[in-house]
């Protein structure tokens, strides 16, 4: 992955979350709490299952049309895929690490148009 698909990608997921993000002389922030921020290169949902898992959870208690979406992690050797409401989000031939972080990204674009367009 390149390091501005991450970027994007972690700045997605952070906004989605409900956390601020906000940019100063070209540098994105989180805002983590009333006192504190850290820098957006700095959250780790694309290298680390404790970054990534709560958002795969929150995704999974969304409802759409009244009916919970649930999430699923699928693989095998080298295929791997992440599900939401029994739908492949994303399958690629990489880790599954990655795999369920651009599936992740893939459904929170969508989510975020569908919300846009209701």
């Amino acid at each position: 992955m390149q390091e501005q698909e991450i970027l994007d990608g972690n700045k997605l997921i952070e906004e989605f979350m409900g956390n601020t993000v906000y940019k100063i002389r070209n540098i994105y922030f989180v805002k983590t709490s009333e006192e504190g921020s850290i820098r957006l290169e700095h959250c780790k949902h694309h290298s680390s299952w404790d970054w990534l898992m709560p958002v795969v959870k929150q995704i999974g208690t969304i409802k759409v049309n009244g009916i919970e979406l649930g999430t699923e992690i699928t693989g095998s050797k080298d295929l791997y895929g992440f599900v939401v409401f029994g739908t492949h989000i994303y399958t690629e031939d990489t880790t599954m690490q990655e795999a369920v972080w651009k599936g992740v990204v893939k459904f929170i674009k969508w989510y975020n148009k569908y919300n846009k367009n209701k």
